[in-house]
């Protein structure tokens, strides 16, 4: 999004990233509001560019184009996992440097 900025509205921009729940948004704001995204629009098979916003739908919970007072504001969210039983918090501090639990030889 930050390359579809610079690249499109060649102005000044604003990156913003925040949590709220369990979700981090990401968002730009430039001052051109002349051209909006679309949502579903793609590039041409062969095209070397144009893809970035169909991957940060294929892989974001949402995103969404707003036109502000002095441009547009393109975000998308992501949903942060929890960490809780089952997840991978770090090492184990009863394993050895390979992960493996118990005592040397046990095995």
């Amino acid at each position: 999004m930050v390359t579809n900025a610079v690249r499109h509205a060649r102005s000044d921009l604003v990156q913003r990233a925040s949590v709220e729940d369990a979700r981090l948004r990401i968002s730009v704001e430039d001052r051109d509001g002349s051209t909006l995204p679309r949502h579903g629009s793609s590039p041409g098979e062969e095209a070397e560019s144009g893809w970035g916003l169909l991957l940060v739908e294929a892989l974001s919970q949402g995103w969404g184009v707003e036109t502000t007072p002095g441009g547009k504001r393109v975000w998308f969210d992501l949903e942060l996992s929890p960490r809780g039983p089952g997840m991978d918090s770090g090492p184990d501090p009863e394993s050895d440097s390979h992960g493996r639990r118990g005592s040397p030889g046990s095995g």
